[in-house]
């Protein structure tokens, strides 16, 4: 059998559902990105440029494919760069026995906070690690790759009116009055909080999920910022509640009304929901849910859908008044008939009760914030932070270091000052051949092998490189890492801007080379 040496590295992915751009997002590119970070020490272009996707999969949907493109090397022997199939990969070495120099199998799954319901029932994944933080450097690696540019929003600087967005759907789960449902938000609005509030309409309908995501990124950086979000449970919501949280981090929390139809549990089926119940993220999102409870105001799926959608005759003449709770994925038919129903909102009962509970917890934030007094943080000191850990990676000569960020920050903008010594101590070895006794060898000795650079950084994430220097890898030596961390909060709300240090968290690591 002929062997075959592959020269390129390559990356094996197996995608979960590369034709819904919500799944695209959560499932792939999200801990994609996650990944990068981590095996090229915080430097995402630089696996970009390593690596090749090649799909383990079998989902021919086209999709999806430019937007992982973004994550494939550019150029290969195999030509235009696109990320190919192993099905493919492998036809064209059918009789060979391919060899791969370098490969990678898998992704990290750190950042998914909901699963849907595989070997259990579908539902918020517990103790999830996923931060706004996260979010931010995904967006902006991505508005950078789509050749977008941010309008520079700042919270304590710009002040404009609200702005509300309105998601629409076009064939399936629609809501049927659509004009009377954003009528309505805008009075209750004004009623609650004595402002106009302006809604614009979003239809992410497109037949390319990389316009789709170009158009979504567009308007959720754009300004005024977007303060309000409602519609039908999709994925388009999903993903504009995502990067919505990632361009408003640091400001007034982003307010969330998602509707479903009758007989769903929005505590089954919502990754919003499960986002907003995550307790670091609670001064982030201000949620609620609203779900058909009228059988009158229910239009079944239509029959001209595809059966997946509920399409067909299978739902026609099911009774869906009873709630369903979370299922196992994924052809269940009392949830596709429940879930792809049309609507009618009923204007006159719980939306309005709960769009006004809404309304005021941002009112009520909005003035808690502009009234605190700054005598509050007279005895206000940041906390040290904690965790601090490092992370070698001798292959592109750069030291990772992490830590968990001081639990008294709140949202208060900060940020970390970092000093690092890094220095090298040689070991003796059975051939070095200085000579002497005494203080005079041991100063003597140290000359000869001690290297030393300091590093002096600000900050803004819980994570630093350190790029060390290539001379530092000459000789065989131990090579040391001495790290202060100090936690720094900008009290904006001081009549003169202030900060208020931590004090100093100390770490030392070291490897041998």
């Amino acid at each position: 059998m002929e062997i075959h040496e592959e020269k390129e590295w390559v990356f094996f992915v197996w995608r979960f559902k590369p034709d819904n751009i919500m799944h695209v997002l959560h499932d792939d590119l999200l801990p994609m990105y996650y990944t990068y970070e981590g095996i090229c020490g915080g430097n995402v272009e630089r696996c970009i440029n390593d690596y090749k996707l090649i799909f383990v999969d079998d989902v021919t949907s086209a999709f999806s494919s430019d937007l992982y493109e973004i994550f494939s090397k550019e150029k290969s022997y195999l030509g235009d760069g696109e990320p190919v199939f192993l099905r493919d990969y492998w036809r064209n070495y059918s009789d060979s026995l391919i060899c791969f120099k370098h490969a990678r199998v898998g992704i990290s799954r750190a950042t998914t906070w909901f699963q849907y319901g595989f070997g259990k029932p579908q539902g918020a994944i517990e103790n999830s690690n996923v931060t706004v933080s996260v979010f931010r450097k995904f967006s902006r690696f991505l508005i950078q790759k789509m050749g977008l540019q941010t309008a520079g929003f700042q919270c304590k600087e710009d002040k404009f009116p609200p702005r509300a967005l309105f998601l629409t759907r076009n064939i399936s789960r629609r809501i049927l009055n659509e004009e009377d449902v954003i009528k309505t938000t805008k009075n209750v609005y004004s009623s609650v909080v004595g402002s106009t509030l302006n809604v614009e309409h979003f239809n992410p309908f497109s037949n390319s999920s990389v316009s789709e995501m170009r158009e979504i990124l567009k308007v959720v950086t754009d300004l005024p910022p977007i303060s309000f979000v409602f519609g039908m449970h999709g994925a388009a919501l999903t993903v504009i509640t995502v990067l919505s949280l990632a361009a408003n981090v640091g400001c007034n929390p982003l307010v969330i009304m998602e509707l479903f139809p009758m007989g769903i549990d929005p505590d089954a089926v919502s990754p919003i929901k499960a986002l907003a119940k995550l307790p670091w993220l609670q001064n982030s999102i201000i949620y609620e849910s609203w779900t058909n409870k009228d059988p009158a105001n229910s239009e079944m799926p239509s029959t001209y859908l595809n059966p997946l959608q509920g399409g067909g005759l299978m739902c026609q003449g099911m009774d869906l008044r009873e709630t369903l709770r979370a299922v196992h994925c994924c052809h269940n038919k009392e949830y596709i008939c429940r879930m792809f129903q049309d609507t009618i909102v009923d204007l006159k009962g719980e939306y309005v009760d709960k769009l006004r509970l809404l309304f005021t917890q941002q009112k009520e934030f909005k003035q808690d914030n502009m009234t605190i007094n700054h005598q509050e943080f007279k005895w206000y000191f940041p906390a040290p932070v904690t965790n601090v850990s490092c992370r070698w990676n001798l292959k592109i000569l750069v030291l990772e270091l992490l830590w968990k960020q001081s639990l008294n920050v709140y949202n208060l903008k900060h940020h970390y000052d970092i000093t690092v010594i890094l220095e090298t101590e040689k070991v003796p070895g059975k051939d070095d051949k200085l000579k002497g006794n005494g203080d005079a060898y041991t100063k003597k000795f140290q000359q000869y092998t001690h290297q030393k650079k300091d590093y002096f950084l600000k900050v803004s994430e819980p994570l630093a490189l350190i790029a060390i220097p290539e001379e530092f890898l000459s000789l065989p030596k131990i090579l040391r890492a001495m790290v202060w961390i100090q936690c720094v909060v900008n009290l904006k709300h001081q009549d003169n801007s202030s900060q208020r240090k931590s004090l100093d968290t100390y770490h030392t690591c070291s490897t041998s080379l």
